[in-house]
């Protein structure tokens, strides 16, 4: 699935699937989301029985890169 991105495709979607775990982004297109469970047919699907398949991104060399950068600035930058 990752094989050939380029880092230009690849932060950003990664960015864009960390948003849309929030559930207020984007409900009508991906009803998938961390917090809530949501209807798939008539079935109730729970995140923690979810996938998450965005998350093959960050096995990603690049996608690696992207959390030693976060790690990187919560390290940098502590919270006051």
């Amino acid at each position: 699935m990752c094989s050939g991105w380029s880092t230009g495709r690849l932060i950003p979607s990664i960015l864009r699937a960390i948003e849309q775990l929030a559930p207020a982004v984007d409900r009508e297109s991906v009803p998938g989301n961390a917090e809530y469970p949501w209807e798939r047919g008539e079935d109730v699907v729970a995140p923690v029985d979810h996938g998450f398949p965005e998350v093959a991104l960050l096995r990603h060399p690049r996608g690696r890169m992207f959390l030693n950068f976060i790690r990187r600035a919560f390290e940098e930058f502590p919270a006051t």
